[in-house]
């Protein structure tokens, strides 16, 4: 089940293209570092695949943004570590 976060876009912190194992095309994806919450504002990083990867690389600091987000853990060498994923990424509108 998908969270939906309200946030607003600080930067870009990594980027990765490659070849799929199959030969069948490339992957993309693109890391980028958000700020959600009003009165205790916390950041986030968020890994955005394929197109939306690809468009969030054009955004603004500070443009309003809704993202629907799935969380995944994953152990390495005895250590947790919790990644934020994109399902959707949505600009806010303004007016």
């Amino acid at each position: 089940m998908a969270t939906q976060l309200e946030c607003t876009f600080i930067q870009v912190t990594e980027s990765k293209t490659g070849m799929k194992k199959d030969q069948s095309g490339t992957w993309n994806f693109t890391n980028i570092l958000v700020e959600h919450g009003k009165q205790y504002p916390k950041k986030l990083e968020v890994q955005v695949w394929g197109n939306d990867g690809l468009a969030v690389k054009e955004l603004k600091n500070g443009t309003g943004l809704f993202i629907d987000l799935d969380f995944e853990s994953k152990e390495s060498n005895g250590r947790w570590y919790t990644q934020a994923k994109a399902i959707k990424v949505t600009k806010k509108e303004t007016y």
